[in-house]
């Protein structure tokens, strides 16, 4: 076959990016996009793992349930799916927000104390806790008046908070670093019982460490002739006499 008469290759070439998976989340808002509601899910679900570690009420039970009581306090994990904010008449922010799980839709009120505090979390699609207390009148559904909003961590970065977190160890102002020039010793006055014990534990552990009692009495700075060698034990034995506050290292 001739080059002139060769069959040409009609069939175009596609070279598809490697694009990553859609998360949940965005799945289930194009589908709400496309469809104008949830089928297959409820992007709250994203946020699953975070909300089992919090003690929660579901929307289904405040719907439903016939002992609700005026006040009652209640704590959900819901999306925000509208924000209103009003003007009082003494000039101040309020809002009132809708919020949907799974199971029902509520709302929200925040006076204007709240609404400062967490206004910056009212934004439409965003997961949050919100703890509250049902307001309940007659012939009108349930509500809820905020407390306290936090907004939920997403599964994938959510991690279990530690039940025993190491204790913070607190800074010790007494730790010796090399020896130390001066050592500082407050007393109520040079003959109590207190002066005593801490001189004769200087005679003893004699040392470089120059000793400067301060007579509380008098107000006066008195230097001692002999020296201390101060050691951990020393020093605790020093805290223990006079009182941690009234040892100090220079």
């Amino acid at each position: 076959v001739s080059e002139q008469n060769a069959p040409i290759d009609t069939q175009p070439s596609f070279d598809y990016p490697n694009i990553p998976e859609y998360s949940l989340k965005e799945l289930l808002m194009l589908e709400k996009e496309s469809s104008g509601m949830y089928f297959s899910g409820h992007p709250i679900e994203s946020y699953r793992n975070h909300a089992n570690h919090l003690s929660l009420d579901n929307l289904s039970i405040i719907h439903n349930e016939d002992s609700l009581s005026d006040r009652k306090p209640v704590k959900v994990a819901a999306m925000i799916i509208s924000v209103n904010v009003k003007t009082t008449r003494k000039n101040e922010k309020m809002a009132f927000i809708s919020v949907e799980d799974r199971f029902g839709e509520i709302e929200c009120i925040l006076f204007s104390t709240q609404y400062s505090k967490y206004m910056h979390h009212l934004r439409v699609d965003t997961a949050v806790m919100i703890d509250g207390v049902l307001s309940i009148r007659d012939d009108d559904s349930p509500r809820i008046v905020v407390s306290h909003i936090e907004e939920l961590i997403e599964n994938d970065k959510f991690t279990v908070p530690d039940k025993n977190p190491p204790k913070e160890e607190k800074p010790d102002n007494k730790k010796i670093t090399g020896i130390p020039q001066k050592i500082y010793l407050k007393v109520p006055d040079m003959e109590c019982k207190k002066y005593l014990k801490a001189l004769n534990l200087i005679d003893i552990f004699s040392g470089t460490t120059k000793v400067i009692f301060y007579d509380s009495t008098t107000a006066k700075y008195i230097a001692y002739s002999n020296g201390i060698g101060v050691t951990p034990t020393i020093l605790k034995e020093l805290c223990e006499i006079l009182g941690e506050e009234n040892v100090v290292l220079k």
